[in-house]
């Protein structure tokens, strides 16, 4: 939205920006914000803010029923319609104009799709928009891209899309999912290992306030893949402690375009760092929740330190 742009553009030229924000503007607020042109990534922050790409919503959430499939849901629509599928967010054409529109400008996409039915539209306006060369790499990002298929990993592997997984759903909605989408479906989604099998580098995240701001307990999840009521959601998806630390540090740094200084402790590179209660590499996986951050390094400089009398925060 334009209002919130806005007041970040505000707090960024003020100073009060603590943290590095990429701001991703919705493809419908190009003409508002921007006089048409779709922004092209800004390499450099300006007061902690800068433009990352632009945005798409494709469809909604599984859980509540608006992921778009190409089958129908089991347990039917979020109104108890029959044979419910879900739908678009839009109708294909309108998402072929508008990535298209994305490309030619030179911008990087971001596009939100859950359903396998909301990924297919994701590639095939990517088609439609590559003007005869798909494979040709513009950074495009597959947001959420939980529930895709085999199928449409390779094609995101052979059209360079790069996925950003929600492994956080195995937990806070892998029994809702497996009721609504069954158990193999289930099982597949925010594949990560399948997606690094296949050459790609996946990124995890945490989509707040769908869920909460907890890199640890992403981590967690995506090594361990255990829902609330203690049913392994993909034993075959799971990675290791390594690869999931990778996924939200040195892979989500790529995704931004940023890792020649961010995303590893390398010289020459931001000091931007935690230090934490444990060693997510060694402790046993499924204790790694109960990690917690003890300092956060932003620059070299220490931006908060757990108090000495405060408590770890509660296992999940």
């Amino acid at each position: 939205m334009k209002a919130q742009y806005d007041l970040l553009r505000r707090a960024a030229h003020k100073g009060v920006l603590k943290l590095d924000v990429v701001s991703l503007p919705f493809v419908t607020e190009i003409d508002a914000i921007f006089g048409g042109q779709p922004p092209r990534n800004e390499p450099d922050y300006s007061g902690r803010l800068r433009i990352g790409g632009v945005k798409i919503v494709m469809d909604g959430s599984p859980q509540g029923k608006t992921a778009c499939f190409t089958t129908p849901y089991l347990t039917g629509g979020p109104a108890g319609q029959q044979n419910w599928r879900g739908e678009l967010s839009f109708p294909q054409a309108t998402l072929n104009e508008w990535v298209k529109r994305v490309y030619d400008g030179g911008a990087t996409l971001f596009v939100h799709c859950n359903g396998d039915a909301a990924i297919d539209a994701l590639l095939e306006a990517h088609r439609f928009a590559s003007n005869g060369r798909p494979e040709t790499p513009r950074g495009t990002v597959g947001v959420h891209s939980q529930f895709i298929r085999r199928d449409q990993l390779q094609k995101y592997k052979t059209w360079g899309i790069t996925p950003s997984f929600f492994t956080l759903h195995c937990f806070y909605f892998g029994d809702t999912h497996v009721a609504n989408r069954g158990a193999e479906q289930t099982g597949f989604i925010s594949p990560l290992k399948s997606a690094r099998a296949l050459g790609l580098r996946p990124t995890n995240h945490t989509d707040f306030n769908v869920s909460p701001l907890d890199q640890l307990f992403t981590i967690h999840t995506a090594v361990n893949r255990v829902s609330r009521s203690g049913r392994v959601i993909g034993e075959d998806e799971r990675v290791t402690p390594l690869q999931a630390l990778e996924a939200i540090t040195i892979d989500g740094a790529r995704q931004y375009g940023e890792e020649s200084r961010k995303g590893s402790i390398e010289p020459g590179k931001l000091a931007d760092l935690v230090v934490l209660s444990g060693n997510p590499l060694t402790v046993p996986p499924a204790t790694i929740e109960q990690i917690h951050v003890v300092e956060t390094i932003k620059e070299g400089a220490t931006v908060w330190k757990r108090p000495p009398t405060t408590s770890a925060p509660a296992a999940k």
